[in-house]
């Protein structure tokens, strides 16, 4: 993928998406990163964390799209 926010809506939707692909044998990389973040736990990490600030950064655009329209 180019860019882990555009994989999905949530972190729990990233961490499943991940976690079946990697039961699959898929590594999965992350582009704007620099590397793959299903194959060792330090690479997990990192995912979960960024999966967590792309779901938060989403968030605090609806909500300021939604606060712009009142």
């Amino acid at each position: 993928m180019v860019k882990l926010d555009r994989m999905s809506r949530s972190s729990s939707d990233a961490l499943a998406v991940s976690e079946e692909l990697t039961r699959q044998g898929v590594t999965l990389r992350c582009l704007d990163i620099g590397g793959a973040v299903n194959t060792d736990g330090v690479g997990k990490l990192v995912f979960s964390i960024l999966a967590a600030v792309a779901e938060m950064e989403r968030s605090r655009i609806s909500e300021r799209v939604r606060d712009a329209k009142t």
